[in-house]
């Protein structure tokens, strides 16, 4: 029998389909392996709409004002959380019941997104008492909380891994996996590698990604992932970043680390690939760009080169900035950018400029609408990058 598969969508699909999925209030589970932005990508979604409706956003507070993305963890919860605590109070009629007191942590006013990260690990009976709230939006002896224009203020969505991950989930019943529609997000590489351009990522980092973007995750998910401990995933990525930051390329300290988070064959690797940018004079780079670039041209490693060129002129366009010669700082300039640009083969040139492109929109359009010369490359690539 053929395997049923979910529908697989990239992060810039899943970001429209959120707002389709959001706009009905239809409940929608979100799959997909370690590390491929599943919350965050929800969250951002938040963020957004905060922004579009003029509101604070928030992941704790309810109320008037405020756009909350509520993150509900069953893994951490039970039951009673969910449906309230038990207590006596007395009817209209001076009988005694039962009521249940639900945690503050759900929300009695405002409006927004209450995501159930990792929800296939909860246990049976938290699950259970999920349901309610998942396909109604009602939770206890409350009301389902409604909007100013009577839809449920709060869209219910969830995100996790599936069961083939090796993530230490538990399949879900037909019950529950019903009251959800499904995706599977698998980001493309690119939107990654931009993602950790806007977020300032260390350039070797971004370099190398560009150079092996297949680096980015495990080639193979078996086993071998428990065994070797540490793999490759974007989120470790980001680690090596934030570690090595202030290292140099040629400090023995940069193995060790991010073997730690990467793993060690991919981590020779990227020690080889950034040591190569050792060759790079940067002080003569800005002073005569296509003068050093025609030298670089000729390496035997000139691949790797141009890669670690390439995210490091990038973010210094980004940042301005400068490097030193001797006891004189040179500033970073656009004819730089254009240099590097006409030097690299086309290939390489719309790497380039869609990094550009994304850094900066409107300064790279600027920056092409005042030089001929990168204009005629523009026309020459089909403006691929727009």
């Amino acid at each position: 029998m053929n395997q049923i598969k979910i529908n697989t969508v990239n992060l810039r699909t899943a970001n429209k389909l959120f707002a389709v999925f959001y706009n009905e209030r239809t409940p929608l589970y979100v799959w997909g392996k370690p590390s491929t932005a599943k919350t965050s990508s929800i969250k951002q979604f938040a963020m957004q709409k905060a922004k579009e409706l003029g509101e604070r956003y928030s992941e704790e507070e309810f109320g008037e004002g405020i756009f909350t993305c509520k993150t509900i963890t069953l893994s951490q919860m039970d039951s009673p959380d969910l449906r309230g605590m038990p207590c006596v109070s007395v009817d209209k009629n001076g009988k005694e019941v039962t009521k249940f007191i639900p945690t503050e942590e759900l929300p009695r006013e405002g409006h927004g997104i209450l995501l159930f990260d990792e929800l296939n690990n909860g246990d049976e009976t938290t699950l259970k008492a999920a349901y309610q709230i998942i396909l109604d939006g009602a939770y206890g002896n409350l009301p389902v909380v409604k909007d100013k224009d009577g839809k449920d203020a709060f869209w219910r969505v969830a995100a996790s891994n599936t069961e083939d991950d090796f993530c230490n989930t538990t399949p879900l019943p037909l019950a529950l996996l019903r009251r959800f529609s499904h995706i599977l997000v698998e980001p493309d590489a690119e939107e990654v590698i931009n993602y950790f351009i806007n977020q300032n990522e260390d350039s070797r980092v971004i370099g190398y990604l560009k150079a092996y973007p297949t680096d980015l995750f495990p080639k193979e998910w078996d086993e071998k992932l428990l065994i070797n401990k540490s793999n490759p995933f974007p989120s470790q990525w980001q680690n090596v970043s934030k570690l090595i930051k202030n290292l140099k390329n040629n400090d023995p300290i940069i193995m060790d680390i991010v073997s730690s988070c990467v793993g060690q064959g991919v981590a020779g690797k990227f020690v080889a690939f950034i040591k190569t940018a050792n060759k790079i004079n940067w002080v003569n780079l800005y002073k005569n760009t296509t003068e050093e670039m025609q030298k670089l041209k000729k390496d035997e490693q000139r691949v790797s080169l141009m890669y670690a060129l390439m995210s490091e002129v990038a973010m210094a366009w980004k940042l301005s900035k400068p490097v030193k010669d001797g006891n004189k700082t040179i500033k970073f300039n656009d004819k730089i950018v254009i240099d590097v640009i006409l030097e690299l083969e086309k290939e390489l040139q719309l790497a380039f400029m869609s990094m550009l492109n994304t850094i900066n929109k409107r300064k790279f359009i600027t920056l092409a609408s005042t030089d001929k010369k990168l204009n005629e490359v523009l026309k020459d690539l089909g403006n691929l990058i727009y």
